[in-house]
């Protein structure tokens, strides 16, 4: 048998197949979601076992989810200076940071290492300690608040990027499928 990376790859484009085969809605959006984190030669290598309009699907998809992530990675610093944003006001009466307040000089390092794993990490505070430029502990606790929120936001779009039903939808078929 094979192990590894590409043990794991085959079996997700397998079940992505699968699910996609047997119209089993409820899978799709996270298999797409989950295949398309993948490297495209493992998609291309794999790509034979899917159909046609499925493997389309999941590279559109990808492109969108990247174009997602990447346009509201690099806007986050700019919109959280911005004093008009939510909570822009308390954080920055709550910075322990004078002169330069850290909302004010946050950058992110290693961009785009940081697109490509939005949704590697569990928390935004992973992400904020592992990604943006030091910053103190309130300011650091309501940036990571904000990442959180933004995934949110992305990952509710994440079946219309691959041509599913929303959320809700799937929920309420899901649901059907359970109590039956």
């Amino acid at each position: 048998p094979e192990f590894g990376t590409k043990m794991v790859a085959t079996r997700l484009i397998t079940l992505l197949a699968t699910a996609f085969k047997t119209n089993a809605d409820v899978l799709l959006p996270t298999l797409y979601f989950e295949c398309s984190d993948l490297k495209m030669e493992i998609i291309l290598d794999e790509s034979s076992s899917l159909p046609q309009e499925c493997l389309r699907r999941l590279l559109i998809g990808r492109d969108l989810l990247r174009e997602a992530i990447t346009e509201r990675v690099t806007e986050l610093p700019e919109l959280l200076r911005d004093e008009a944003h939510d909570g822009f006001e308390r954080a920055e009466k709550r910075c322990q940071r004078k002169p330069l307040r850290c909302l004010s000089t946050v950058c992110y390092e290693r961009i785009s290492e940081f697109c490509l794993s939005c949704f590697s990490y569990p928390t935004g505070a992973d992400l904020v300690e592992l990604y943006l430029n030091s910053m103190c502990s309130n300011c650091t606790a309501f940036m990571a608040k904000e990442l959180d929120k933004m995934r949110e936001e992305i990952w509710a779009l994440v079946p219309s990027f691959f041509g599913c039903p929303e959320w809700s939808v799937l929920k309420e078929k899901s649901k059907e499928i359970t109590e039956t």
